[in-house]
């Protein structure tokens, strides 16, 4: 259907399911967090001002659903981004086959540019446990949710590589620089 399905995966020893649940909530506070992520590539974001609320806690609430806006560059394309993150239950997976697979949690949401008046991508990171830590799998759905026509005009296979080399640089650094920022700043 001219979608591309991204998957990559990484090995995350000595990172807990506790550490990702904070970094996805103490990194949209403030623009230097989301660079250090991925430098050159992770410009700014935000999150709703409906959400103040739960980011503004004193420590780590129990997740809610929530909209981040990061801007970053996917391969040579600088993007705005609306990313509507949500539970995996909303997002069709199973509480109970997760437990029974030792998945702790998932992260998922819905992705658009243009503050969501197009929503293009369907993303979902699970997160494995092993005896040292968490193995990462994740998959996005590109261009999925488009306009078939506009799906055909912006979702390409050099976009798709770009995607799935962004997401393993990510989660790499992430898995380098979260154990001293959690102890840190937690």
């Amino acid at each position: 259907d001219g979608s591309y399905l991204v998957s990559m995966f990484c090995s995350m020893p000595g990172i807990t399911p506790e550490m990702i649940k904070w970094w996805f909530w103490w990194h949209p506070k403030k623009n230097e967090r989301y660079q250090v992520w991925y430098p050159g590539a992770h410009y700014a974001i935000g999150f709703s001002k409906k959400q103040s609320a739960y980011f503004n806690c004193e420590v780590c609430p129990e997740f809610q659903n929530n909209t981040q806006f990061p801007v970053e560059k996917i391969g040579k394309i600088k993007m705005p981004l609306r990313i509507d993150f949500i539970s995996p239950e909303e997002f069709g997976f199973s509480k109970a086959v997760m437990q029974q697979n030792n998945i702790p949690l998932i992260v998922c949401g819905h992705v658009g540019a243009l503050n969501g008046l197009v929503m293009h991508t369907e993303m979902s990171h699970i997160f494995k446990q092993t005896e040292d830590g968490l193995f990462m799998i994740s998959r996005f759905w590109l261009g999925k949710t488009m306009n078939p026509l506009l799906r055909k005009l912006i979702i390409t296979e050099e976009l798709a590589e770009a995607m799935a080399e962004h997401c393993c640089v990510e989660y790499r650094n992430l898995l380098e620089i979260l154990p001293v920022l959690y102890s840190e700043n937690k």
